[in-house]
């Protein structure tokens, strides 16, 4: 069996390119040019499929002008015909999208005329058809579809008839023949379920219809939909066909329905850890988040029975699911520290709210009436863990962690409604927002509304009154300094108009006031190759400059360690593998990790030393910021391969000479170390293309010779290297020597000597 692997633009049609050999687990280069260029100079790959079922896991890393690992790239898997048809429009069996390192997973039970050698895998990249120039690397493994108890989900099943009498009918539908089937499993509440899923229900996989929307129940111009839920079930806002399920104790009280939720679009359909509430439907997809996250579904209390079923169930008459259940651990929580995390699901309203409760949503066009935009646990604000002492500044700096949608619609256009004792707040929709509490939140005593057509120089609220903490997705991320309150024990941060319906998260690092803190020089956060100001790249080599830093440290070996004499370096939420520490510089390796995408093209940058932080600064980052290694008296490390000479305006090279040009920051490669390794043995070149200008300083005349290498020096970590052949028509004398590569701006210019 064989997979054929093409690469497509938005906009461009797709289509079988060639039969490239992929072996499973090897990385491969692609490079998209603009207008519809197919990766690999129009090849496709192909790769043995061992069995059916399977499960897919693909990692697409993609640098562009708009960023490495963006997390809107789509993976899709078709058999029988391409994934391309008619205009260019993407058809598939089964769907994925990138996190934000690159991976996503799928699974696929081949339909009819799924034959061996007649499937295909694409990807597809939003948001960059303007790009001029998109390179990356494709990985693909394949494994076994995952063991456990295995359920077959017929077309016909609905999952309101879930435990119902023989007779019960609702609508058209009736028990047995519309039945849902019980997974055989001794449900136990507390424990937690992985839910694989493959096949396809009229023609659509597990994870829905990828755009349109559906309710659970009857079906309505071409939308499952469903108003009120049935026999004690509740409502749920699901993708049209997409798999489902409901936890049911041993009999249904059809008295109490529990809150509907709202699963696609929105921020729980992915959510990597679930928790139903009995009788309450949920969506389920393949059982991995759309960017690659294994889900767990946490029986809720009183739970002894699992239905499944599709969002269309009964009113498609063909294909089925394949379902696998097995117990899975709950993924530990990862603790809040001054740099905390904000995903806008979250609802500063629901602080000291009861498990359960909700936030009801706006009734729009086709929505469920008791559909909620928040509830408790997946919408509980943030508690950043600090101690609070009332007169004292908070810093707030923010950025975008991942890509921020859907946020400022839930609860009004660009007000925030008073609720539970916190206080209202206009002008703040989208934007991310904080409330000082006491060790309890009283209702009787909401705070005057605050009303933030500007944002002041230092805010002063009071107890339980809603203040800016930084920008809205689309605004300017301006600082904000808070005075604590009289009574306050305790800060929490949400988004406000977050809720269900958004995606994405916020960084924050909050920094009380003092002295005595680490501070980092006003753009002092530079390229350590010739101190370039200006963006940095994810994997390059950087100095930080300021005071109050620590005692000097050095690392003792490899991996780089993250905690130098008690220093240590955030990028976002992430720590950075340290080379040096002392009281004024640092440095430090800009993680990997560090996510960059089109609307999150800056990092907060935050130093701790022995437990005090820094007021955090923003750092532009780029996937190419390179900059070249300097001697001390200024001259670029560019290296006479063939006498190991140095070579300056006054120490020539000769025309068919190899340079070995030392820089750092040339972005994503093949074979990208963890942050802090070195380098693998083997070449790993950089993703984007890499030039080298050579240029007459005096008659302005250049060559851009082919370059031999360009990435990863082995061993080391952080240090790229370029080898470059002078050629015969190269200008002589002083060269000006420059590194570039498309749609980014030229390295700073450095001479050197050729005759």
């Amino acid at each position: 069996m064989k997979y054929r692997i093409v690469g497509i633009l938005i906009a461009s049609a797709a289509g079988l390119f060639g039969q490239t050999t992929l072996t499973p687990g090897v990385p491969v280069p692609f490079y998209l040019a603009q207008n519809g260029s197919v990766m690999n100079g129009k090849n496709g790959y192909v790769i043995p499929i061992p069995s059916d079922p399977i499960q897919i896991t693909g990692s697409v890393q993609i640098a562009t002008a708009l960023g490495p690992n963006i997390p809107d790239v789509g993976v899709y898997l078709r058999c029988g015909t391409d994934v391309g048809n008619n205009n260019g429009v993407v058809t598939y069996d089964t769907i994925g999208e990138t996190d934000q390192n690159g991976n996503a997973i799928l699974f696929l039970s081949r339909p009819a005329g799924g034959a061996d050698g007649n499937c295909y895998v694409a990807f597809q990249i939003f948001n960059v058809s303007s790009s001029p120039g998109i390179a990356g690397r494709l990985t693909v493994n394949i494994q076994p579809f995952p063991a456990g108890t295995q359920v077959t989900v017929p077309s016909l099943a609905n999952i309101y008839l879930a435990g119902e009498p023989p007779g019960t009918r609702f609508g058209n539908l009736s028990v047995p023949s519309n039945s849902p089937p019980q997974v055989p499993i001794t449900v136990v509440s507390g424990q937690a379920l992985n839910i694989f899923a493959a096949g396809q229900i009229g023609g659509v996989p597990p994870e829905g219809s990828g755009g349109l929307l559906g309710f659970a129940a009857t079906n309505n111009g071409g939308l499952t939909t469903m108003a009120t839920g049935a026999f004690g079930l509740s409502e749920a806002l699901i993708s049209k066909s997409e798999l489902i399920g409901v936890f049911l104790g041993d009999t249904i009280d059809s008295t109490h329905t529990p809150p509907s939720l709202e699963y696609y679009p929105g921020a729980l359909q992915n959510t990597q850890t679930l928790y139903p509430q009995l009788q309450q439907v949920f969506a389920i997809g393949k059982g991995a988040t759309s960017y690659g996250l294994l889900r767990g579904f946490v029986a809720p209390q009183g739970a002894t029975r699992l239905f499944l079923a599709s969002a269309a169930g009964g009113f498609t008459a063909t294909g089925s699911f394949l379902a696998s259940v097995s117990t899975a651990a709950i993924p530990p929580v990862r603790a809040t520290t001054n740099l905390a995390s904000i995903p806008t699901l979250t609802d500063l309203f629901l602080v000291d709210q009861p498990a359960g409760t909700s936030v009801p949503g706006l009734n729009l066009f086709l929505m469920p009436t008791g559909l909620s935009s928040a509830v408790l646990p997946y919408s509980a604000p943030v508690q950043v863990p600090i101690t609070l002492t009332p007169g004292q500044t908070l810093h707030f700096r923010t950025s975008i962690a991942s890509v921020v949608t859907g946020v400022g619609g839930e609860v009004g256009a660009s007000n925030v409604k008073d609720q539970n004792g916190l206080s209202a707040a206009s002008g703040l929709s989208g934007f991310l927002i904080g409330a000082f509490v006491g060790n309890t939140v009283d209702p009787s005593k909401t705070p005057p509304d605050v009303n933030y057509g500007s944002i002041p120089a230092n805010q002063k609220p009071v107890l339980q009154q809603i203040f800016y903490a930084g920008g809205a997705p689309a605004q300017v991320f301006a600082p904000a300094d808070v005075t604590v309150p009289s009574g306050a024990t305790r800060l929490f941060l949400g988004v406000a108009g977050g809720g269900l319906g958004g995606s994405g998260a916020f960084t924050a690092v909050v920094t009380p006031d003092n002295p005595n803190a680490p501070t980092i020089n006003a753009n002092g956060v530079v390229n350590n190759a010739g101190f370039i100001p200006g963006p940095v790249a994810p994997g390059s080599m950087v100095a930080i400059f300021g005071t109050n830093f620590g005692p000097v440290g050095y690392p003792t070996g490899l991996p780089l360690p993250t905690n130098l004499s008690g220093t240590q370096v955030f990028f976002n939420t992430v720590p950075a593998p340290l080379f040096y520490v002392s009281p004024t510089q640092i440095v430090a390796q800009v993680p990997f990790e560090t996510q960059f995408s089109y609307l999150a093209s800056t990092a907060l940058v935050t130093i701790v030393v022995n437990g005090v932080y820094s007021i955090a600064q923003t750092v532009n980052i780029a996937p190419f910021a390179a900059g070249l290694f300097t001697t001390p008296d200024g001259n670029a490390v560019v290296i006479d391969n063939n006498t190991g000479a140095l070579v300056t305006p006054t120490a020539p090279a000769s025309r068919g000479d190899t340079l070995i040009i030392w820089a750092t920051g040339l972005g994503p490669t093949l074979f990208d170390p963890a942050s802090g390794a070195g380098a693998p043995a083997t070449a790993s070149p950089a993703l984007l293309p890499v030039f080298v200008v050579l240029k007459s300083s005096a008659s302005g005349a250049l060559v851009t010779p082919p370059v031999q290498y360009a990435g990863l020096a082995p061993g080391f970590v952080a240090l790229d290297q370029i080898n470059v052949q002078i050629p015969a028509n190269a200008p002589t004398g002083t060269v000006i020597l420059q590194l570039a590569s498309p749609s980014f701006p030229a390295v700073n210019p450095y001479t050197i000597g050729i005759q």
